[in-house]
């Protein structure tokens, strides 16, 4: 019997073996997508449609504006199938991550990704129709897929670190997640190219079961206040689901109380838009402007992770030790690093929509990296908001306020990227440019050190009330910050 202890490098394992297992099958998903898309509006000559993924060419497929009108429309569709289940799992996963343990939630989403990454390896050999991989990814998204799996790592990560600690470890999470979007989309392009996708496709899926078998063997972390194992601790689905959302929503309006957390959910919401759009920035419109295929959109992930990797690992220790210098606290130099961060995204935007030629777009990678500081920093601010045993609720909300923003983008950014994608293909990166902006005024006038210092009195006070109050609250689950 193995006697392991509950380390944040665990979740931050899990973290970045089933990103780099999606990464490495999603961008020749994307290729493949085009291809069968391509195949069914016709006009290309093809020597038997049966082997149309070896006979169409790529590149001419993607440059068509109709291949990409069409492809755009059926990632929306996989988006929404997706993500509107993910928001009922996700309306209760905050109390289950917290009740039954972040282990077993990471475990459930998990097999979520085993499915969905499955229907990328079938529709490789036998080329299953779209409405059939939908399904599939719907079943990811009622099963949490990685919003679920984010909520519960850092719910994992908060208990297993200490305030003091946190931010470096949130850090080094973005450094998991870096390190795995800098390898797998380059391995997953490298492979399909090569050996083809169902080679890809078959690594991808194999990392994903090894990770199901790490998940088997590692400990779950200690939540204090939480007994999962206890009878008394499980409740019914309807009882889960009715407390769940009333925590979900008590939990964004303790955090819009403040004007500083308000803030930061803002800027961290424009941050979802930014992955909303995500699919059309860097995958639709570089194979539209450029001809790029996955082994090209890994290459430019790799350049961008390599470089938000040694930002995170070289340049932060340095950048923290230095704002914190002077006088100044810890909090004062995370909130100026929070600010640089949010405008640097504003510079990258700007830089991706002027870029005219591939070394331009990829030089446009330096700003943007420069912007992975702002995740983990409010990440960070923000667990300072409520009690430790609180923690799942606190992420779980802001997964959910995420899941609710892709959603109803997604039906703008499709519409406004089939509208300009004839004349003005890169009309997303100046309107990203704008959002950021107003997260960059928003970071200046709002997020201040009194704002932050006044939450973290509010919580202080708020869990001396609670331990006055334990006898007396036995069903009520609320937050004590938000009784």
């Amino acid at each position: 019997m193995l006697n392991l202890k509950p380390h944040p490098f665990y979740a931050m394992a899990v973290t970045f073996l089933q990103l780099i297992a999606f990464t490495i099958g999603y961008l020749p998903f994307s290729q493949l997508l085009v291809l069968q898309i391509c195949n069914k509006l016709g006009d290309t000559m093809v020597s038997n449609p049966r082997h149309f993924l070896r006979d169409l060419d790529y590149e001419s497929c993607a440059k068509r504006p109709d291949v990409q009108g069409l492809a755009a429309s059926w990632q929306m569709y996989l988006n929404l199938a997706d993500t509107i289940p993910a928001i009922l799992c996700l309306i209760f996963a905050g109390y289950a991550v917290d009740a039954f343990g972040r282990r077993k939630m990471m475990v459930i989403a998990m097999v979520g990704q085993l499915v969905l990454v499955a229907s990328f390896l079938i529709t490789s050999i036998v080329t299953l129709p779209l409405p059939v991989i939908t399904v599939a990814f719907a079943f990811a998204g009622i099963t949490g897929g990685s919003t679920l799996l984010g909520v519960a790592v850092s719910a994992y990560i908060a208990d297993t670190s200490t305030v003091a600690d946190r931010t470096q470890f949130f850090m080094l999470q973005g450094v998991a997640f870096s390190a795995a979007y800098m390898l797998g989309p380059m391995m997953g392009g490298l492979l399909t190219r090569t050996y083809g996708f169902v080679v890809c496709f078959t690594v991808s899926f194999s990392i994903i079961v090894a990770t199901l078998g790490l998940l088997l063997v590692m400990p779950d972390s200690v939540v204090v206040g939480v007994s999962p194992t206890e009878p008394e601790s499980i409740k019914s689905f309807k009882t889960v689901f009715v407390e769940a959302i009333s925590s979900s929503v008590l939990s964004l309006k303790t955090l819009f109380r403040f004007k500083a957390s308000a803030a930061m959910v803002t800027i961290t919401a424009i941050t979802f838009v930014s992955g909303a759009m995500s699919v059309n920035l860097y995958v639709m419109y570089p194979a539209l402007a450029f001809g790029w295929d996955s082994l090209d959109l890994g290459k430019f992930a790799f350049a961008l992770s390599f470089q938000r990797i040694g930002l995170l690992m070289l340049a932060l220790p340095v950048l923290t030790r230095w704002l914190g210098s002077g006088g100044k606290s810890k909090v004062s130099g995370e909130i100026l690093l929070l600010r640089f961060s949010v405008f640097m995204a504003v510079v990258g935007e700007l830089c991706l929509g002027l870029s005219k030629t591939e070394t331009q777009f990829y030089m446009s990678t330096a700003p943007i990296a420069l912007g992975a500081f702002s995740g983990p920093t409010i990440r960070s601010l923000l667990s300072t908001s409520l009690p430790p045993s609180y923690q799942g609720r606190l992420f779980n909300s802001i997964e959910l306020l995420g899941t609710l923003v892709n959603i109803f983008c997604s039906f703008g950014i499709n519409y406004i990227y089939q509208a300009t994608v004839s004349f003005f293909p890169n009309a997303l990166f100046f309107i990203m440019a704008f959002l950021f902006f107003l997260a960059f005024i928003g970071s200046l006038v709002y997020v201040r050190k009194e704002g932050i210092e006044a939450m973290r009195a509010a919580t202080g006070a708020s869990d001396a009330r609670a331990e006055s109050d334990e006898v007396q609250r036995e069903v009520d689950e609320e937050s004590p910050l938000l009784a």
